[in-house]
């Protein structure tokens, strides 16, 4: 939803669904996977204030995020994704090793993007 509504951090360049397209597009190869379950309001707000640096994971993690983690690993697993340049937050993502999955970086969106968080 935050897409969506192309919700924005003013002077801070973030990545949106679009501008993933846009870079996949231009690399030799690339996998975009979008998941998306419900929310509540504590768990949205308590995401805003991790991607914004201030959240700890610990307190927001539900059963429904570690199979959300575990779904978008297996499907990046089954195309034979391994090691992943991850556009998005810089989140520790614990599970995944389990998959074989590798997160080398988090790569920073281009200037002046603005997308949601």
């Amino acid at each position: 939803m935050r897409d969506l509504v192309t919700s924005r951090i003013p002077g801070q360049p973030t990545w949106n669904l679009g501008s993933c397209l846009e870079a996949v597009a231009r690399s030799e190869r690339g996998v975009i996977v979008l998941l998306a379950r419900s929310e509540s309001p504590e768990q949205l707000l308590a995401s805003v204030d991790m991607a914004l640096g201030g959240g700890q994971a610990g307190g927001v993690a539900t059963p429904d995020t570690y199979t959300t983690v575990g779904l978008g690993s297996q499907i990046l697993r089954d195309l034979g994704v391994g090691k992943i340049h991850l556009m998005g937050a810089p989140i520790k993502y614990n599970a995944i090793s389990g998959f074989d999955l590798e997160v080398l970086d988090f790569v920073e969106p281009p200037e002046g993007a603005g997308g949601a968080l």
